[in-house]
This record gives C-alpha cells, structure tokens and sequence, in this order.
C-alpha cells in the first residue's frame, strides 16, 4: 500500500476480494465499499450539513477524466446561483463547498441524476461533530469523506 502528495491510497492487486473497509481514526472517518457494486459509480452523500463559512470537500469521481464536472449550486428555490462557493478539484477528485452563509441549498451535477442538498447553519457552539444554535442541534458532516477514486481492471480482476 502507498500514498501520493493528495493523500490518496494505492493499493496493490486484490485478486478474490469483495469488500474493502478503510478508517481513519484521528479523523474519525470510515468507508465501506461493495467492490462489485460500486465499481462504475460515485459514493456520493445526498445531504450535506455544514457551518458557515466552513469547508466540506465531497469526494467525486468524474467518468470523463479531460473534462470537469460541470457544477450549479442553487438556493433552494432556484432563484440564485453561487459558483463562487462551489468547485471541482481534479487533483483531489473532489467537490469543494465553501463560503455558504446560513441556508439551505441544491448542488446539480450535470449528468448525474441525483442532487445533494446542503444545510448550513450559524452555529455558537460546536462540540464533537454537532453544531448548535439557539433553535436547534445539528449532526456536521465530516469535511472530508473517504472514497475509492479509481479502479483499475474489471470485476475479475479486483
């Protein structure tokens, strides 16, 4: 097993394995991966809950590698765009949020079929991973999540 400078892991052949379990525990991250199933798509969250003006880096996987995920980042009523709080890192393989104020949101990702809403909330008072405020309590999502970012072969040969 060896990492690169993005902190991606490279592991070697896994000829007969099914399943891959990964954690971090400084972190407190974990990932679970059905290798037969989730070979030829995304493990992407379809709720993000975030502070403001925090980042969270959602890991994604683009099927065309010359082009970049084409991303709009929309008020829950479609009414305003912000493609300043939004981008795609390719080196990461990564979806970057950043700079929301409180509010709720719809990340589109052109060709994907799904979306990913994202509640931010302005917090006082943060302890572990919840964040409060005088109205309510909210589980954050992690600022990053673990996730298979390549394969290479086909389902034999994982």
């Amino acid at each position: 097993m060896t990492t690169d400078e993005h902190g991606h892991i490279h592991l070697s052949d896994m000829t007969g394995f099914t399943r891959l379990t990964a954690s971090y525990s400084q972190g407190a991250a974990r990932g679970d991966w059905n290798l037969e199933t989730y070979l030829f798509s995304n493990d992407v969250p379809n709720e993000i809950s975030m502070k403001e003006d925090t980042a969270v880096c959602i890991p994604f996987v683009h099927w065309d590698k010359q082009v970049q995920p084409k991303l709009l980042l929309y008020n829950t009523l479609y009414t305003k765009q912000y493609p300043e709080c939004v981008k795609y890192d390719p080196n990461t393989k990564e979806i970057v949020l950043h700079k929301l104020k409180e509010g709720i949101y719809e990340l589109l990702i052109f060709g994907w079929r799904n979306s990913i809403k994202v509640r931010v909330i302005q917090a006082k008072t943060v302890s572990l991973n919840y964040a409060f405020n005088e109205y309510e309590a909210t589980e954050l999502s992690k600022p990053k999540f673990l996730q298979i970012c390549n394969i290479s072969g086909n389902r034999k040969d994982v």
